[in-house]
C-alpha cells in the first residue's frame, strides 16, 4: 500500500513503545509526517519518504527517507486498509534513517549524523558518519560513530573524536 500527496502532509504513528525514544527513555508514541508512505506488511517494513519528521515528546528528528521495522500484526488491517492511530498495530523494532539526519530537543540540543538506526529491542542507538552533537552555546562533540545505550544513559563516541566546551 502506498500513500502520497504533493500537496497535503500525511501523518502516521509509526508505533508506541516501552523501549526506544528518539533521544531517551519515553513512553509516548512516534508521530511521522512525511509526502509518501509505503507499507509492506508481509516484510513488516514501512517506508516514509520525502522530507520526513518524527516527533516523540520534546525531540524531533528530520531526514529524506525513514524505515520503520515492526512485528505483530502490521500497520494494515485484515481488510487492507491503514490501521487508525488507537488500534492496534505492530510492535516496533528498528527506524533507519538516511543523509542527513538532524535531531533536536526543546532544550536546545542538537545532533546532526550521515544515519541513524534505532533499535528497540536492545534499546540502542547508533549514528554513523561525521556525527556533530551540540548542547548549549558551548559544547561540542564530533566523531565518526556514536552509540547511545537508552537503559544505562551511556553514550560513546568513536572515530576522530573531538569534544569541546568553553575554551576547553
Amino acid at each position: 500500500a502506498a500513500v502520497s500527496s504533493p500537496d497535503a502532509r500525511r501523518q502516521a504513528p509509526a508505533g508506541t513503545t516501552d523501549q526506544t525514544a528518539l533521544f531517551a527513555p519515553s513512553n509516548g508514541p512516534i508521530h511521522i509526517n512525511a509526502y509518501r508512505l509505503d507499507i509492506d506488511d508481509a516484510d513488516k517494513t514501512a517506508l516514509f519518504s520525502g522530507e520526513v519528521i518524527a516527533r516523540q515528546a520534546d525531540a524531533t528528528m528530520t531526514t529524506p527517507e525513514l524505515t520503520v521495522l515492526y512485528e505483530g500484526e502490521g500497520m494494515m488491517s485484515a481488510g487492507g486498509s491503514a490501521q487508525t492511530p488507537g488500534s492496534q498495530s505492530g510492535r516496533l523494532r528498528r527506524i533507519l534513517a538516511k543523509k542527513p539526519v538532524v535531531m533536536t530537543r526543546a532544550n536546545g540540543d542538537v545532533v546532526t549524523s550521515d544515519s541513524a538506526e534505532f533499535d528497540a529491542v536492545t534499546s540502542t542507538a547508533i549514528l554513523l558518519g561525521e556525527v556533530v552533537m551540540t548542547s548549549g552555546e558551548d559544547r561540542r562533540a564530533t566523531s565518526d560513530r556514536v552509540e547511545i545505550h537508552q537503559t544505562d544513559g551511556t553514550i560513546v563516541l568513536t572515530g576522530d573524536v573531538f569534544v569541546t566546551q568553553g575554551s576547553n
